[in-house]
């Protein structure tokens, strides 16, 4: 369903019952744009290039400040409701579009100025988004400071100095009298001020209101200054007449049911989300990580990220070839993804549903549009959660079921708590952990490589440092610059490797030698700044043990569940050498630039090295990726 300013009304009862009633909340959004190119002079400033190997305080800093700007220009909701006498899921979609109008009442103006991205425009509009549809009909929203500012409360509040105070008393004065002489039938309704200037007026809508609250007052054209106009009015036709902050900020009313509800809110690589959801329609975002977490935990209910649950539980992990949203969605449209329970749009509902000949239903829809989005990632979380417990039930030695008519959300979300409150982080190895501490990711086999020639390739890298990878699989190379990079000696498989010998006890051995090709250091010797590689002599028990640094701890987040590798997607590809090689990219792509890059696609396609990838920074750099 599609809701607009024209709509909005009407249908605002209809979209918080469906809140109100459902089991889970599924949830997307498209925006203005997010600058990620730092490198192109004729982009606006932006934080440096990310590398998986940076903290997730830097991360968030680089998150906090890039998509400072940018709004959300469609925010879609979908409410499940389990169906138990019919055995089906009950889907509701929404698709709103808003817009941040212009708002003034005597109190003060809200006149947003924000960013838009030309590659995120050109992307948008080549998915037919209705860019007339949401200038003019979209519905407005306010943040609760925006709110609290337009109707005169909160830290915005004029503080009174003896003048101050002085010309409040004379018009309370004034307004005294006139009270008392509507009281005795000796005027009339109403009492027009003298003319004052505009900070006058705002201290009279600050002030008056709090002594009178009988009172209505707005602002009239007397003469060449305006002045305010002071009337008696009943509270029935109050409602009618005054600054209607509310209706002006009325999309924040969706926002608060969503939020006071505290249902399970399930999202897809959720993280600009969620930071563009609280900075939009809720409150300016905090400046730390701890405290980002901290405000979403205690304004939202648990939450679930569907692309986090996709690449890391046992069940799922090796069927999700690839997690971006178009892609894992299909995954789980075929087998072995049972069609079972049914998802069921209500008439009203069913913009994304089609009657097949057989009286079946299919869905259809176009990603990228939020609502759409919404109904994808709800419908993806179904059939993953089934799956799950399918394999639970295939495991379960009573043979007894454990699915059933109990397939609620709540059952399900039993099975998933290690994995409630977690939030991927895009090019990164790290996971945000709403509650609790985040865990620090395990990189004992993570190289510092650095001062190679500039004309070096992702290639070279790959094919000297594979012998050295612990595990099948391919290392995962993260460039910094032009002449350094991260190398990730964890494959995919673990123990030793039978054909060199080489195992965790001696990699660095072998690695770091005075002939070796490349200057390496292990990733902790580089956090401290210890280039010189004498400590490469430690053991690896030493830091395993916690004798070393913190960020050397056993984490169960490891690198390689979290970069772009072959066995993660079928999106990778062979180079003209035939040596296949794997970067530290797993992007969805949200808004892209006009190479429009598909959802898990490898954004350094082609592997060859920083030469290609300065010439594909406009192309990689302008995306948005969630």
């Amino acid at each position: 369903m599609d809701i607009t300013l024209k709509n909005f009304e009407p249908n605002l009862k209809v979209v918080l019952d469906a809140i109100n009633e459902c089991d889970f909340i599924s949830f997307d959004t498209e925006l203005t744009g997010l600058d990620t190119n730092p490198n192109s002079p004729f982009s606006s400033s932006s934080p440096p290039p990310r590398n998986f190997m940076e903290s997730l305080e830097d991360r968030y800093q680089f998150v906090l400040k890039s998509s400072a700007g940018y709004q959300i220009i469609q925010f879609g909701l979908c409410a499940y409701s389990f169906d138990a006498e019919n055995e089906r899921y009950i889907a509701k979609p929404f698709n709103f579009y808003v817009f941040p109008k212009h708002h003034a009442t005597g109190c003060g103006i809200v006149d947003k100025r924000f960013l838009m991205q030309s590659s995120s425009v050109n992307f948008l509009a080549s998915h037919n988004f209705d860019f007339n549809k949401w200038i003019y009909d979209g519905i407005p929203y306010l943040t609760r400071p925006e709110e609290n500012f337009l109707n005169g409360k909160g830290p915005n509040e004029i503080q009174l100095g003896p003048q101050e105070v002085e010309f409040l008393n004379q018009t309370c004065r004034v307004v005294e009298k006139w009270k008392e002489d509507s009281a005795n039938n000796l005027s009339g309704d109403s009492i027009e001020l003298p003319p004052s200037n505009a900070f006058l007026r705002r201290i009279l809508y600050q002030e008056l209101p709090k002594k009178y609250s009988d009172l209505h007052l707005e602002t009239v054209d007397s003469s060449t200054i305006k002045g305010i106009k002071v009337m008696r009015i009943s509270r029935n036709k109050r409602k009618s007449v005054e600054p209607k902050t509310q209706a002006n900020g009325m999309f924040r009313q969706v926002i608060d049911a969503m939020l006071s509800s505290k249902k399970p809110v399930i999202g897809h690589n959720m993280l600009l989300d969620l930071v563009h959801l609280f900075n939009n329609f809720v409150s300016p975002l905090p400046q730390t990580l701890k405290e980002f977490k901290e405000k979403v935990s205690n304004e939202l209910g648990p939450i679930l990220d569907t692309k986090h649950l996709a690449r890391h539980h046992p069940a799922l992990s090796k069927l999700m070839t690839v997690t971006g949203l178009s892609d894992a969605y299909s995954i789980t449209c075929q087998e072995p993804f049972s069609q079972k329970p049914e998802i069921y749009t209500p008439q009203g509902f069913d913009k994304y549903t089609v009657k097949n000949e057989n009286d079946s239903t299919s869905h259809k829809g176009t990603f990228h549009e939020a609502g759409f989005d919404a109904f994808a990632t709800g419908n993806l979380f179904i059939r993953m959660a089934h799956k799950v417990l399918q394999s639970l039930e295939q495991t379960n030695e009573s043979g007894e079921s454990q699915t059933g008519t109990e397939d609620s959300v709540s059952p399900v979300l039993s099975h998933f708590s290690q994995f409630v409150n977690r939030i991927p982080v895009v090019r990164s190895d790290s996971v945000i952990f709403l509650q609790g501490e985040d865990e620090v990711p395990d990189r004992t086999l993570v190289a510092y490589v650095f001062g190679f020639p500039e004309a070096t390739t992702t290639n070279d890298l790959a094919e000297y440092f594979k012998k050295y990878t612990i595990g099948s699989g391919n290392p995962k190379i993260s460039w910094i610059d032009i002449q350094s990079c991260f190398v990730s000696l964890k494959g995919d498989g673990n123990g030793n490797d039978p054909e060199n010998g080489i195992d965790e006890s001696n990699v660095w051995d072998h690695l770091i030698r005075p002939d070796s090709k490349y200057k390496v250091v292990r990733f902790e010797d580089y956090r401290t700044g210890n280039l010189d590689g004498k400590s490469k002599k430690r053991g690896l028990e030493e830091i395993s043990n916690g004798n070393g640094k913190d960020h050397e701890e056993e984490s169960s987040s490891s690198s390689d569940d979290s970069t772009y590798s072959p066995s993660q997607s079928d999106t990778s590809s062979e180079t003209s050498e035939g040596s296949l090689v794997s970067e530290d990219f797993e992007g969805d792509i949200k808004d892209v630039s006009s190479t429009q890059l598909e959802d898990n696609e490898e954004i350094d396609g082609d592997h060859n090295g920083p030469d290609t990838k300065r010439r594909k920074q406009d192309k990689r750099s302008s995306c948005i990726i969630s």
